[in-house]
């Protein structure tokens, strides 16, 4: 490997430092920032947004901080996981610059959804999930541990949030619904 690879991977591997600690990657906060990151950058891509690219790194033009479709993506799950809604209508308000970075990325919100993984039909009652009682809630979740999985709340809130919601308003928390069917899908297997 030449000296000009490593220089290049280590200008690739700092990109993406900063990236994953939510730092600004805009031409010129970096310019501002890290003049010497940028100007190593720049001599040996040509151009930042040149180095961008090669890190895999995506901007959206117009938007106030990095937006990579991971980045993106990993927001929108936690939104999912802690159990906020997840409408339209109710992300554009209580956060606007992921609703306008997913509509920018992905093309829109229900679009974005699908590629963070969330079947955005099972994250309220309707015709996939029909209202649950607490036996029908502690049943699937019975199922899913017989079935060799015990799921942490932000995974299933991602896969079914109105499930996860179902479980903690019934039976007064995740972890107390989890003993219940843990000990059903026990008291089962013997």
């Amino acid at each position: 490997m030449t000296d000009s690879e490593v220089q290049r991977r280590e200008v690739i591997r700092l990109i993406l430092s900063f990236e994953q600690t939510g730092q600004v990657l805009s031409d010129e906060v970096v310019r501002a920032k890290e003049p010497e990151l940028h100007e190593k950058a720049c001599q040996l891509f040509g151009t930042w947004p040149v180095a961008l690219e090669y890190a895999g790194v995506r901007l959206v033009r117009g938007s106030s901080q990095n937006a990579t479709p991971d980045l993106i993506i990993r927001r929108i799950r936690r939104r999912c996981a802690d159990l906020h809604s997840m409408r339209a209508v109710n992300v554009r308000r209580a956060e606007y610059g992921l609703y306008r970075e997913s509509i920018a990325l992905f093309g829109s919100w229900q679009k974005a959804l699908a590629e963070a993984g969330i079947d955005k039909d099972l994250l309220y009652s309707g015709p996939k999930n029909p209202k649950l009682t607490r036996e029908a809630a502690l049943e699937l979740l019975t199922q899913r541990i017989r079935n060799g999985g015990v799921p942490t709340l932000a995974i299933l809130a991602c896969e079914n949030q109105y499930l996860a919601r179902c479980l903690i308003a019934r039976c007064g928390s995740f972890q107390a619904a989890l003993n219940l069917a843990a000990a059903d899908a026990a008291s089962e297997s013997v």
